[in-house]
């Protein structure tokens, strides 16, 4: 729920209309100005509405795959594995990297 709202803010202030700082960041973004601040803020914005999505995807698919795919004998293999490990430290961390960056 946190990183739907999350997203829902990122999306609604990359997307504004009214206001005139973010047209300009707009602007910046379209005109690929580095040297501008806007450019790197509207940037940031861009790489958190991203690692969102991600995490919000990788959330829902991950415990679908892990948990109703595989039996349950094979699941305490797959999960104390070293890639059983991974996948389910990946939602996690997109997480976390998409509330920070946020």
């Amino acid at each position: 729920i946190i990183l739907s709202l999350v997203l829902c803010l990122e999306l609604g202030a990359l997307f504004e209309s009214s206001a005139p700082i973010f047209i300009q960041l707009r602007t910046s973004l379209e005109r690929q100005e580095h040297s501008s601040m806007l450019f790197w803020v509207g940037f940031l914005l861009i790489t958190s509405v991203i690692l969102a999505v991600l995490s919000l995807i990788s959330t829902l698919t991950a415990w679908a795959m892990l948990v109703r795919l595989v039996e349950e004998k094979n699941a305490y293999c797959i999960l104390h594995s070293g890639l059983g490990q991974y996948a389910t430290e990946l939602p996690g961390r997109l997480a976390l990297s998409a509330v920070l960056s946020f």
